[in-house]
């Protein structure tokens, strides 16, 4: 028994041990792998989560901050094409050496609030009415053109056929939240535009 057959028979039976171990320990480590990926696919979801919470916190937070811009936008580009249509006038006024007027108009009931750019002679104001397309009319913009603008005052601007004009606040805006551009007629036949509210942007505060 304890010739060469027996240590042959060992042997094997050492080789046989050894093999199964080994596919134990194959076993197990296979088993660590999927525990481990599926551990990790567990993560990358959490992670996944957090973070599209994270970003509808902080969209939500944005948004009232974005709306306000725009406000802001629509004030200042209702401002700003008021001003431009001011400086056309007076180019326009130059050119045709006949006077110019532009009556800004702020809304009433059943009415948007609106401007128009006319010739200064040979109608009266009420007969080119901005409301309303007239053959005398060079341009009119309305209000809904401008939506959540308000405009709080408005008058009637003569521009002159030598350039000038009657230094004159043309219209003031407001937007929702309150804030208040002017935009002023100097008597050079200058457009400006200044902040009623404070500081607003590239907008220098109103003087008197």
């Amino acid at each position: 028994m304890n010739g060469p057959e027996h240590v042959h028979q060992s042997a094997e039976a050492a080789r046989g041990e050894g093999a199964t171990a080994a596919r134990s320990e194959g076993a197990t480590a296979a088993r660590s792998e999927v525990t481990t990926a599926a551990r990790s696919r567990g993560v990358t979801l959490l992670e996944l989560m957090v973070g599209l919470a994270v970003l509808a916190i902080l969209g939500a937070l944005a948004l009232p901050a974005m709306g306000q811009r725009m406000e802001r936008q629509r004030l200042a580009m209702a401002a700003e094409t008021l001003a431009a249509d001011l400086t056309e006038g007076r180019f326009e006024a130059a050119r045709r050496g006949l006077g110019m007027s532009l009556s800004a108009v702020p809304a009433t009931e059943g009415q948007h609030w609106c401007w128009a750019l006319t010739a200064a002679n040979g109608s009266s104001p009420a007969d080119c009415a901005c409301a309303q397309t007239r053959s005398c009319g060079h341009r009119s913009v309305s209000g809904l053109d401008h939506p959540g603008v308000k405009m709080t005052q408005g008058r009637r601007v003569l521009l002159a056929a030598d350039g000038s004009a009657l230094g004159a606040t043309a219209a003031v805006f407001e937007s929702p939240h309150g804030e208040r551009l002017r935009v002023d007629m100097l008597a050079l036949g200058r457009s400006r535009i200044c902040s009623l509210t404070g500081a607003y942007g590239r907008y220098p505060l109103c003087e008197g």
